[in-house]
């Protein structure tokens, strides 16, 4: 995929498209399941580090945040050499400093370095998920009707987008009332479906947002936003529900997350009504 700008009609220009082949197109979806990697990856073995390093929660706890913070700090930046010198080369910058950081744990044995190789794979992960998105972007211009296409057009084609993020919210309300009643591994079973259908229809409602309203010359940027958005919902989430675990326990957390994204689905209900 050449990132040299072709004209458009409209003036503008956009990196151009040719038809990629059913290996890129896997490429890059593989690609893309890295950005959830970076941090699911490590969340279960977090106790066995801190026990290891002998550091505290809250300093183990870091472990996860860092790189996240890094993500909402450098998604911008990303998003801005994208939309200068295309997507491709600060993608692959991207999949190096990727790779640097997340093997680093390999042979770092103290707390400082690992924290350090974090932030490394943060800075990474804002380049491939910001490269990954506008080169799908891309593919899709190149497949019309391919595979990558598929990935929105099929969905949008059959619906509209504001369905799409209701039924999500409306998943993700149900996905948290299981979740607030579940008493075994078994039972829990419904919420983590229920969740990850709504996660699978809110991302790509939202790439097609972006790719519909943003301009072709700025599709980095605003692609960046979803990213920053993403992850800054992490920094806030245990801001905003851990006061509740010593007063209601983890199923009032649940509980409160499911209210929260009843709220929203209403208010989204309520400004579509009056548009």
């Amino acid at each position: 995929m050449a990132d040299e700008p072709a004209a458009t009609t409209d003036g503008e220009t956009l990196p151009s498209a040719p038809d990629p082949g059913r290996a890129t197109l896997w490429t890059l979806l593989a690609s893309a399941t890295l950005t959830v990697m970076a941090g699911a990856i490590l969340g279960p073995i977090v106790p066995a580090i801190q026990s290891n390093l002998g550091v505290t929660e809250s300093l183990a706890g870091l472990i996860i945040t860092t790189h996240g913070a890094l993500i909402v700090a450098f998604s911008p930046v990303a998003g801005w050499v994208i939309d200068r010198v295309g997507p491709r080369r600060p993608f692959i910058a991207g999949l190096l400093l990727y790779g640097a950081g997340g093997g680093a744990g390999l042979v770092v044995d103290s707390f400082g370095p690992l924290l350090a190789s974090r932030a490394v794979l943060g800075v990474g992960v804002a380049f491939v998920y910001v490269g990954v998105t506008v080169l799908i972007y891309l593919a899709a211009n190149g497949a019309a009707g391919g595979t990558s296409a598929a990935l929105y057009d099929r969905l949008v084609a059959r619906t509209t987008r504001h369905a799409l993020v209701g039924a999500a919210v409306a998943l993700w309300v149900i996905a948290f009332a299981f979740a607030a009643v579940a008493d075994s591994a078994l039972t829990a079973v419904p919420a983590v479906v229920a969740f990850g259908l709504g996660q699978g229809l809110v991302f790509p409602a939202s790439f097609a947002w972006v790719e519909a309203l943003a301009p072709a010359a700025r599709r980095g940027q605003y692609s960046s936003y979803l990213a920053s958005a993403g992850y800054t919902g992490q920094f806030v989430s245990p801001v905003l529900f851990g006061p509740l675990v010593p007063a209601f326990g983890v199923r009032g957390v649940f509980v409160a997350a499911g209210a929260l994204s009843a709220v929203g689905g209403a208010a989204l209900l309520v400004a579509l009504t009056r548009r």
